[in-house]
């Protein structure tokens, strides 16, 4: 999906296995200071992420996470239309 697949792979994997990376990149002590509402669409199917990921979210009053099953990694690609609907009616409200 990339026009130059070895620059996407090397940027993606370089950084992910950059021993700075987990102290550098992680966000879930500032969970409890962001006081609007936050959505997320994970696919069941999702052969890169999983939805542990979303742990530090969960008792977050203004989270809302979706599931979407028979779906991949990219929910706007495999799942089109309930992806569109969900964004719709969570920026709506």
């Amino acid at each position: 999906y990339h026009s130059h697949v070895d620059a996407a792979f090397r940027g993606w994997c370089d950084l992910w296995l950059d021993t700075g990376f987990i102290d550098g990149w992680n966000i879930e002590h500032c969970a409890d200071e962001i006081d609007m509402p936050v959505m997320a669409l994970q696919g069941s199917d999702d052969e890169y992420g999983t939805a542990a990921q979303y742990r530090a979210w969960q008792d977050h009053p203004a989270f809302d996470l979706h599931i979407l099953n028979k779906c991949g990694h990219d929910p706007f690609r495999d799942q089109r239309d309930r992806s569109l609907e969900l964004v719709s009616t969570f920026v709506g409200a």
